[in-house]
């Protein structure tokens, strides 16, 4: 692999891929690069008088009730007070997806979709945890798991 910087007179900066084919390894890396965004990769939340810094490649939910979110991890769950539609603005360039008013799930946590009655699914997730999925949010939903398979 060959490594070049060219500077340019934009404010954003762009990044070209070059590659005879799109193999896994190169799909691998754009999405690598799409992912990053210097400073973007982690939160800090405050939670009973302490600064946690929480890496969001590592939430798996975030769910609200009464404005209390609670967020868990791969390691932890964290209790506090926030909007989840404030959360979401830090969340949705990553792998994100809203399931109902009240919950977000990390797609790359996901494992399967389970049909319930009446239009609404449940989400399963890697870590043991069921998520309900409101109907409302079922195509959206699908639509977020095709948009994250075409950038994989």
């Amino acid at each position: 692999m060959k490594v070049t910087y060219k500077q340019i007179d934009q404010s954003d900066t762009t990044v070209v891929v070059y590659a005879r084919a799109q193999t896994d390894s190169v799909t691998n890396l754009i999405g690598y690069i799409t992912e990053y965004n210097e400073g973007d990769n982690q939160i800090v939340i405050h939670e009973n008088g302490r600064m946690s810094i929480i890496q969001i490649s590592e939430i798996i939910t975030v769910e609200v009730q009464n404005k209390d979110l609670t967020i868990t991890t791969t390691s932890n769950i964290f209790h506090v007070r926030g909007a989840l539609s404030k959360m979401m603005e830090k969340l949705t360039q990553h792998s994100f997806a809203l399931v109902s008013q009240s919950a977000t799930i990390n797609l790359r946590y996901l494992d399967s979709l389970v049909a319930s009655f009446s239009g609404t699914m449940t989400a399963h997730l890697k870590n043991g945890q069921q998520v309900a999925v409101s109907r409302r949010f079922v195509p959206l939903l699908r639509q977020r798991i095709k948009t994250l398979q075409t950038q994989k």
